[in-house]
């Protein structure tokens, strides 16, 4: 659902499931309630994860450069959006990018300022409306098949 949007825009950080969501927010309640986090403190964390989502996926044209090699910045993340699978399965981190330099996943090329398109590359056939999008884990397999030619496409190939 996250990666259903054609383009970036600051709201994209929380447009997720709304079962993700609750499972997000309790396993994170979870895990703050056990490093002793009080209510407040746990406030301030959620304002300043969401404000760095929002920046993560802001519509805005800004090299990083140095940084890039330790924070999932505006820059690097679009890379993890594009439609080409060998650019768009990279840069999973949510606020650093160090898990991607150590395990590989680090993608960011330096004669191209973002990935030409972004959105679900292997589902060109997906859904883009808000009751399609909360009945995707219902009608996965559907979906699924209606893209069967593209979803065992090979790694690093367009899409379309």
């Amino acid at each position: 659902m996250h990666h259903s949007s054609k383009g970036l825009h600051w709201f994209n950080a929380g447009k997720t499931h709304p079962v993700e969501l609750a499972i997000d927010v309790f396993v994170e309640g979870v895990v703050t309630g056990r490093l002793g986090m009080s209510r407040d403190q746990l406030t301030i964390h959620q304002a300043i994860r969401f404000m760095y989502g929002a920046l993560e996926h802001a519509n805005i044209d800004l090299r990083s450069g140095p940084l890039d090699h330790v924070f999932s910045t505006p820059d690097l993340h679009r890379w993890h959006h594009s439609t080409v699978y060998g650019e768009g399965d990279s840069n999973y981190g949510v606020v650093t990018s160090v898990w991607d330099k150590l395990f590989g996943t680090w993608f960011r090329p330096d004669d191209r300022v973002g990935p030409d398109e972004l959105g679900v590359g292997r589902m060109p056939d997906f859904p883009d409306r808000f009751v399609g999008l909360q009945r995707v884990p219902l009608d996965w397999a559907k979906i699924r098949q209606r893209n069967a030619a593209t979803w065992d496409a090979t790694p690093g190939a367009p899409a379309n």
